[in-house]
Order: C-alpha cells, then sequence, then structure tokens
C-alpha cells in the first residue's frame, strides 16, 4: 500500500516540481516548529519553484547564446584601470537607472596595460 507521502512525492515528480520535492519535507519540519500559516508555508515552497525554474531558464539561455564563458564582477581585477571607480561602477549594476529609463554612458581614453 502506498502512504500519502509517496503518493505526494509521485505527483510532484509528474508536475516536475522538482524543488518542491526535494524541499518540502525540512519546509514543513520548519513551518511546524514555527507555527507558520498554511499560506507562508506555500509561499516558501513556491518561491523555491520558482528560484530553480529561473536559474534553469538562465542556464539554458546562457546555453543558446554560446557564449565562451561568464564574467562577473566578483572575478574582476580592480587593480587595473587604476583609475576606474569600483563603488560607481558597483553602485551602476544594481541597475537602479532601469527603473526610470535612464542611461549609462562609460567614457574614457585608452589605456594599455604596462
Amino acid at each position: 500500500m502506498t502512504t500519502a507521502e509517496e503518493v505526494l512525492a509521485q505527483q510532484l515528480r509528474r508536475l516536475q516540481l522538482h524543488s518542491i520535492l526535494q524541499h518540502y519535507p525540512a519546509l514543513a519540519e520548519q513551518a511546524a516548529r514555527e507555527s507558520w500559516t498554511h499560506g507562508r508555508f506555500l509561499e516558501h515552497l513556491i518561491a523555491g519553484e520558482i528560484a530553480r525554474r529561473d536559474e534553469a531558464l538562465v542556464r539554458r539561455r546562457v546555453k543558446a547564446a554560446r557564449l565562451p564563458s561568464i564574467k562577473t564582477l566578483d572575478g574582476f581585477d580592480w587593480s587595473w584601470p587604476k583609475k576606474i571607480n569600483r563603488a560607481q561602477v558597483q553602485h551602476l549594476f544594481r541597475l537602479e537607472f532601469l527603473p526610470q529609463h535612464g542611461n549609462v554612458i562609460l567614457l574614457g581614453g585608452v589605456d594599455y596595460a604596462t
């Protein structure tokens, strides 16, 4: 005889809700310990599934773009160029200018590494 948990696991697999399948037991325990409402529990489960799908979508798009590599600000060499304003560049990467339909212009001369 199958238990309710086994049936739920089969249903989640069939619906391809992999994040919920993976995280619901631990999240259910946390919800019980912290006396979450059903809505809050469901909200956390769905948020995890959305995050998983968003990550998968980005991976598929990057793969489809055939980019040679992914570069992030974490790997940027801030020691060159010498006159770069690190705080200003990091502020720009928060993308706060987008909701106001603003523009960013990066202006500077050619500086060769010595």
